[in-house]
């Protein structure tokens, strides 16, 4: 491997032309953000309460927003040299400091968390700093960054020094303002600068994968945990196939997606994510909680919520893909489409309240893989459609 050198000038890198790819240091900061994901999503496996669903929709969605900021940063002005290196892995060093203290969180004891969070906002930051200092014709944009991350890092700041429940409003405040500040960019800043249309999709196609590995993780081990029971097993198998389906209607849209839409500061593209990414984790932990069920009958509650409300988050956030993505015009009709998320959403609602006090873990399964599996036809039909649309466009203009 060529040395890297010391130090190399950030410079803005949004040209839709420039074929920009995951790095392996990216990569790698993927991976410590999935172990840290696998963190706040384990107490779902347990006994479930409001504090445990409030901590784990509020620390996910922190971690999240570390990933984003640092991918964000790094599709617009990543120069490889030693000092970004070194500036990366310490924003994941802070990721695995995160990941240690999710125990402690619903504890009370939020120091180690808070402390961790908060130096890797001043990481990125720094990052920041030198992209404002180096690249003039960013400066705009950068400079509404700084102001507004840095009005959140100082709240979270300020939030170190009381304890909750006033604390976690300090971070809701904190985080609030970070999630809008990317809105204002995206309302201000000139085309010039607006994120590579590739690199963006193919970061977080890096980041579904591997989430989506982790639910297969939790039906392995959740599995060779137990006896092996032919039930168990069945569930197993069901929920792999569920997985593998998301896993199919995901990279059905990617081919749509990348490299054919402005993307501006990303932030549509990329809050859709949150959504589809909470889905994915909350119903791998729906799958690995049938499995540990399969001995008892009917379907637990808390299981039930899980699996349902994990179709939810994933299927809403499919729906949003739709509107950010795009189609022809010819072939997109925005209100077939809405017509179809609803009539579908109406029939899951009513459907499994109907069915609830029937289903077993493996019925209840079934069930879940058959609305996935419509999905799956639908969205297959609709990007067939496109391909169709694309040759008769291509066979024209020759």
């Amino acid at each position: 491997m060529a040395t890297q050198p010391l130090l190399t000038l950030p410079r803005l890198r949004s040209s839709p032309w420039e074929e920009l790819h995951t790095t392996w240091v990216e990569l790698f900061f993927d991976l410590v953000i999935a172990v840290a994901i696998t963190q706040v999503a384990r107490p779902l496996l347990g006994a479930l309460s409001h504090t445990v669903i409030l901590v784990f929709l509020g620390l996910f969605l922190l971690l999240i927003w570390v990933w984003s900021g640092h991918t964000v940063y790094t599709t617009r002005f990543e120069t490889d040299d030693a000092t970004y290196t070194f500036l990366a892995f310490a924003q994941m060093l802070t990721i695995v400091g995160m990941a240690v203290a999710v125990p402690y969180v619903s504890r009370g004891n939020t120091v180690g968390f808070g402390t961790a969070y908060l130096i890797s906002r001043l990481i990125l930051l720094v990052l920041l700093a030198r992209a404002w200092y180096y690249v003039v014709e960013a400066r705009q944009l950068v400079r509404i960054y700084l102001i507004g991350f840095g009005a959140g890092a100082s709240i979270w700041a300020a939030s170190l020094f009381i304890t909750p429940p006033m604390q976690f409003v300090l971070w809701g405040l904190s985080l609030i303002i970070d999630m809008l500040t990317p809105w204002v960019v995206w309302a201000t800043t000139p085309p010039a600068s607006e994120v590579n249309p590739t690199h963006i999709p193919e970061r977080l196609a890096t980041l579904t994968t591997i989430v989506l590995g982790l639910s297969v993780a939790v039906i392995v081990t959740t599995l060779t945990s137990l006896q092996i029971a032919p039930e168990a097993a069945a569930v197993a198998a069901l929920g792999f196939i569920a997985v593998a389906c998301i896993w199919w209607i995901y990279y059905t849209h990617l081919d749509r997606a990348i490299g054919r839409r402005h993307l501006r500061s990303g932030q549509p593209y990329i809050y859709s994510h949150l959504v589809f990414l909470l889905g994915i984790v909350v119903l791998g932990a729906g799958i690995g909680r049938a499995i540990a069920d399969t001995p008892q009958a009917p379907l637990s509650v808390e299981t039930f919520a899980l699996l349902w409300a994990g179709f939810g988050a994933w299927f809403f956030g499919s729906f949003l893909f739709h509107l950010v993505a795009p189609y022809p015009e010819d072939v997109l009709d925005i209100r077939s489409l809405v017509r179809y998320y609803a009539l579908m959403a109406l029939a899951v609602l009513v459907i499994t309240i109907l069915v609830f006090p029937l289903l077993t873990p493996l019925s209840g399964m079934v069930l879940l893989l058959v609305f996935i599996l419509i999905h799956l036809v639908f969205d297959t039909r609709r990007h067939r459609r496109y391909q169709a649309s694309k040759t008769d466009i291509t066979t024209k203009e020759g």
